[in-house]
């Protein structure tokens, strides 16, 4: 339902309220199924919502072991620029684990296959620089209305964060719904804009685990102590409503599942001083996080084994998960 000036919604609960990421049928169509040494891929698309009797479909890479049954999954947000890559699923197949990596953005997945993310009318995308299909000559940054956004006021359901959140959203509906998948056993990841993704999903009470990668920091409209105008606040028409409703700070304090934070010290997307500040919000202490030395926005191999230290731990119950935190003197 369009938003009207007095009922936009200011808080990340009334935002979300009246959303059931399960109600509407997925209406799953697989483009493309094949099999190789144990693993099963499947290349589809599902919708994430209808707007103006318009389905929004976003393309995504299934992957499981062959006859898998009641397994852990995840779902795997890629980063802006990005697209859903074969070889995570792969890897964390022959691990034991059902994913579904979701490609909101776009871009070509298997050679040849034109079938891909179609958003209707509406357009969450970073622009034509990214996405084939994008409608707006630029990528959108404010809550302002245009004839590509939900609403006709200024409203956090017109930014690109809400939509790509839904398809995030949609994407655990469509593992819980698999006979591969245990629907106790969900997690969610992702990288970057894929790391902003998962800290808005984090909310959804179906998951059991949260690691957003070099992403989901927030506080995006402050300034670092010292440093005038290092906030992005000049980026975004307002603020305060994005801060309440969209920044990754707000969600934190709802996040009742473990998390795990993977950052690049010298992050300049997922900042280290700001993941603390993240993890302070939470209402659990069942938190971690490791970092990737002197880099900026990348992961090291050690970080990739930290993450399946973490599933393992928290779904699929196997482990003595990561590491104590070694003293510091």
């Amino acid at each position: 339902t369009p938003y009207v000036p007095d009922k936009v919604a200011h808080t990340v609960e009334a935002l979300w309220a009246d959303v059931d990421p399960a109600a509407e049928p997925l209406d799953v169509e697989v483009i493309k199924k094949w099999e190789e040494e144990g693993i099963t891929y499947r290349y589809l698309l599902y919708t994430v919502c209808t707007f103006e009797d318009t389905p929004c479909r976003v393309s995504a890479l299934y992957i499981f072991p062959t006859g898998a049954s009641k397994a852990p999954a995840f779902v795997w947000s890629h980063g802006g620029g990005q697209r859903a890559d074969q070889k995570r699923g792969q890897y964390f197949a022959n691990q034991g684990y059902a994913s579904i990596d979701i490609n909101w953005g776009g871009r070509e997945v298997i050679e040849g296959v034109e079938e891909n993310t179609d958003w209707g009318t509406l357009d969450p995308s970073q622009g034509p620089q990214f996405y084939p299909g994008a409608l707006r000559k630029n990528v959108k940054l404010n809550l302002d209305p245009d004839e590509h956004t939900i609403d006709a006021v200024p409203s956090p359901r017109n930014g690109n964060w809400f939509l790509l959140a839904l398809a995030g959203r949609r994407a655990i509906t469509f593992l819980e719904q698999q006979p591969e998948v245990d629907p106790e056993r969900i997690g969610f990841t992702g990288y970057s804009m894929g790391g902003n993704i998962t800290s808005y999903c984090s909310i959804d009470p179906r998951l059991k685990a949260s690691a957003p990668m070099v992403g989901g920091t927030g506080f995006k409209m402050e300034d670092f102590p010292g440093i005038p105008d290092s906030s992005s606040l000049r980026q975004y028409r307002h603020p305060e409503l994005f801060s309440a409703t969209i920044d990754s700070e707000a969600y934190w304090p709802l996040v009742k599942c473990p998390v795990l934070f993977l950052n690049a010290t010298n992050d300049f997307h997922g900042i280290l001083d700001r993941s603390y500040r993240c993890v302070d919000l939470l209402p659990h202490d069942n938190w971690n996080a490791t970092y990737n030395l002197h880099y900026n926005h990348s992961l090291r191999s050690e970080q990739y084994a930290a993450l399946k230290l973490f599933f393992d731990e928290h779904l699929a119950g196997k482990g003595t998960g990561l590491p104590d935190t070694p003293s510091a003197r």
